[in-house]
Parts: structure tokens; sequence; C-alpha cells
């Protein structure tokens, strides 16, 4: 079954041979069916929840997760694409974006009848250590990383999250879902390839406890939301910004004035021949006129270069020209005072 999400990716949903759920999240539409041919194996038995009466914290206990691979060299990884008789976690030959759940989850579906123990100290008991664990491969190059993704393909990340957070919240025994991802041997990670972990929670964490604590009592005092004023401060001090944001309507303020200077009347000879371009519209020609490849454009208008075409197609449209006329020879004919062939 293939649905379609935000931003034009599509989800198809299979199964893996051990009942687990697999989606492939995809910015076309495609048709996922391979089969995971790999012999099926039991799923391993749920962890369980144990109170440290020393701090009223839950601690997953899940002794199964100590069989799980660990670093094995490329041609072995279980997070890329399955080729010929090396049958891996994705039955498909290739995938943009894929989640799956996690084959020695810490958290795991529980019984029906669920209920997170009352912290009691020393009386509190045992509970199944209820949750979900997946994970998210962002792509099938076992040599990238997410650093190195295209925005094509972070979007595809975006709304794969998106999704799984909006699946798992819904489930009645989840409190909190947690999107990360660890990098590096130092902090536990055990597979190379470029991945991330959906854990989902049947309690919320002590930290998080204490930052919706915090933000509570801050709005309550202040009437504002705690992470705006943060956010407002950083600003302001300008010590701690590491990337920001520029203001593109200034930026294309002071490009309009130097272009001008050397295409005099352009954007009013255009507006003449064809009065409904919109500003942007003629934004983009005035990029046109310069030669700049939609990828630079897109950078500029921070969207993509797809879209960027598509915006050249309604222009095209606009202007009445057919299929085969080239907009960029169109709009290099725009001079001083009218259009010279």
């Amino acid at each position: 079954m293939v649905q379609k999400l935000p931003g034009g990716i599509y989800r198809s949903d299979l199964k893996l041979a051990d009942g687990r759920d697999i989606s492939y999240y995809d910015s076309s539409e495609i048709n996922r069916s391979a089969a995971d041919k790999r012999n099926e194996e039991a799923q391993p038995g749920i962890g369980h929840l144990r109170l440290d009466p020393l701090v009223d914290e839950w601690v997953v206990i899940a002794s199964h997760r100590q069989h799980r691979v660990f670093l094995p060299p490329k041609e072995l990884c279980p997070l890329c694409a399955s080729t010929g008789e090396k049958l891996t976690e994705i039955p498909d030959k290739d995938y943009e974006v894929v989640v799956f759940g996690n084959r020695a989850p810490a958290l795991t579906t529980p019984k029906d009848n669920f209920k997170l123990a009352q912290i009691s100290a020393l009386t509190t008991p045992d509970v199944d250590a209820a949750g979900a664990c997946e994970v998210i491969c962002y792509t099938s190059d076992h040599s990238s990383s997410f650093a190195k993704l295209t925005e094509k393909q972070i979007r595809a990340v975006l709304e794969a999250w998106k999704d799984r957070d909006s699946a798992l919240s819904k489930l009645p025994f989840i409190e909190q879902v947690f999107i990360f991802e660890n990098r590096g041997e130092e902090v536990g990670v055990t597979l190379s390839h470029p991945h991330g972990q959906i854990y989902a929670y049947s309690f919320l964490p002590p930290k998080i406890e204490k930052m919706l604590q915090v933000a509570n009592d801050h709005l309550a005092k202040t009437g504002k939301v705690l992470l705006d004023e943060v956010i407002k401060r950083e600003i302001k001090d300008e010590k701690r910004i590491i990337a920001q944001n520029s203001d593109t309507n200034d930026e294309w303020g002071t490009f309009k004035v130097h272009f001008e200077s050397v295409h005099p009347q352009f954007f009013t000879t255009l507006s003449q021949l064809m009065p409904s371009l919109t500003p942007l519209e003629l934004r983009q020609c005035a990029y046109i006129k310069i030669n700049l490849s939609p990828k630079q454009v897109g950078n500029l208008l921070n969207i993509t270069p797809d879209s960027v075409k598509k915006a050249r197609m309604r222009i095209k449209k606009k202007l009445n020209l057919s299929p085969e006329d080239s907009l960029t020879k169109f709009i290099a004919t725009i001079q001083e005072g009218g259009i010279y062939s």
C-alpha cells in the first residue's frame, strides 16, 4: 500500500520475514514489493522496566540486546540494500529512506492490559518494557552521512520523522517519542551505516519532566514561552550563532539596484509584456537573465531546484511560449525599451 505524505513523499508499508513492519519513504511513487527472503526468526521476548529506588527513575533492562550485530564490515552491513545473495534488513535493491522495527528492541509492544505501575519506592514492581524502538536509515549509501544529504533527501527524512512521530504518539501506552542519532563507537554505535533511532517510551524521562515543569513555571510567571525567550536572547547576543538565515528581501533590494543599473527598464518591459507576472516571477526572470542555474536560484530563494523548474514552466505559459521555445533565450532578448531578436 502506498500513501502520499506532505512534501511529495510516498510511503510504502511492507512486512519483514519475522513479522516486523518496514516502511519505505520515496520522493516519487515507486512500486515497493520486494519480499524478505531470509528465514523467519523468532522475535526476542520483551524486557522489563525496573525502578531505581535511589532516584525514583525507571531503568530499562533488555539483556537480549547483548547479542546484536556489532560493527560489521561494509560488505556485511545489515542496513545496506539487499543485493544477490546478500540479504539484509532492507529487502529492496535500493532505497531513499526506510524505517523498520529494531531487531533487538529495548522497548516493544506490551500486552493489551499494560499499565505502568505507580512509583512506591522499594515496593514498586517490575513491569514490561513497553514502547517501541525503530531504526531509520537516511540513505542507502553506506559511506554517506546526514550532513552530506541533499535537500531532497533531507525532506524525505523529515517527513519520515513526522510520520513515525504521529503514528507512535497515537499508541495508548506511549508518553514520549524521542528521535535521535548516536555517532561514533565512543557512544555505543554498533553499525556505521548512516542511520538514527526512534524510541517511544511508556513514561516521561526525568529530564523531559524537568524541562516541562520549568517551561510551565516560566509561562505562569511571565506569560511568555520559555523557548521563544531563549531564541530571542541568542539572536540578540550573537555569540553562539553558528549559522543564520539571511534577510532575502534586503538582499533582493540590493541586487535589484545593481541589476537595473546594467539592465535598465528590464522589469518595466517585462511587466508591460505580461502584466500577470508576479513579483517573484519577475525576480526569477532576472536570475535567468544573468544565467543562474536552477540550483543557484534555489539556494537564493530557499527552495528546491525542482521548484525553480516548475516556476519557470509557469512563466513560459504566461508568456505564451511553446514547449519548444527556450525561456532563457527569450529573456536574453529583453533589453531597454523592448524585445530584440
